[in-house]
């Protein structure tokens, strides 16, 4: 029987609340023998959610963002060829989130579902 491969899910980066780079993550996954590795830091988040912008990508940083992952995936393809690197994001959900979420993770091959807030905007528990 042959072993599972590594699969790493569930990455952040300092674009949301991680505090690696994209090439950080590739290299740590490269290092651990992953065979492929999703980008999922946060989506944006309306400013009721997250007004102080800690925990997400913002909106304005959306295009930079996709242009350090192509970065991490020429990285990991000199440095591990056999490491499959995924575009994502880690997305809340919310009332009326779907329209915002498909503008916001456009290009994004996996959308990672959370719900991380219950209840109404000015009244949310953490989840």
């Amino acid at each position: 029987m042959s072993a599972c491969p590594l699969v790493d899910c569930h990455t952040h980066t300092s674009f949301s609340d991680g505090h690696a780079s994209f090439e950080d993550n590739v290299r740590a996954a490269a290092a651990a023998g992953c065979r492929t590795m999703v980008s999922a830091d946060h989506l944006t988040l309306p400013a009721s959610m997250d007004a102080t912008c800690e925990v997400q990508v913002v909106e304005g940083d959306l295009p930079a963002h996709r242009l350090a992952f192509e970065d991490a995936r020429k990285l990991a393809a000199q440095i591990a060829p056999e490491l499959e690197l995924v575009y994502g994001f880690e997305c809340d959900w919310y009332e009326g989130c779907e329209p915002l979420v498909e503008r916001w993770s456009r290009g994004a091959v996996v959308r990672l579902g959370s719900v991380h807030w219950i209840g109404n905007p000015g009244n949310i528990m953490a989840g």
